[in-house]
């Protein structure tokens, strides 16, 4: 099935009397949320959804523990991995950065090889927007 895209005009945010250009973006075509998730593993597993939304779960539990407990990069095999990056000011001297430095933090996802090769077979069709 091919991603959908509508076109959009917009401005350029650090050059405001620049002329406004047209682009590509995605539509979104819906959710998928983990109950449905489960459903769908289940027909692939043989495993009941019950139990793929149990395991499923128990990945998001342990996802936060992790980043909540030391900020452990998680390995999810051919999905990719899930790490923390923070950004900081910069001191003049290593001894004067402390916390307060610290100015924001994220969740990065990195997708796997075989995720990564899916998008470049992926297919496009222009929808009205």
């Amino acid at each position: 099935m091919p991603i959908k895209y509508k076109v959009i005009e917009r401005g350029d945010p650090r050059d405001k009397n620049a002329p406004k250009k047209f682009y590509a973006t995605v539509v979104n075509d819906g959710e998928l949320d983990l109950p449905s998730i489960g459903k769908r593993l289940e027909k692939r597993s043989g495993v009941n959804s019950i139990d793929v939304n149990a395991v499923l779960l128990g990945l998001v539990q342990l996802a936060q523990e992790e980043i909540t407990e030391g900020g452990r990069t998680i390995r999810l095999g051919e999905l990719g991995s899930l790490a923390v990056s923070i950004s900081s000011e910069g001191s003049d001297k290593a001894e004067d950065v402390s916390s307060n430095n610290i100015r924001g933090i994220k969740l990065i996802f990195r997708p796997s090889k075989a995720l990564k090769d899916a998008l470049k077979v992926v297919s496009y069709k222009k929808v009205d927007g």
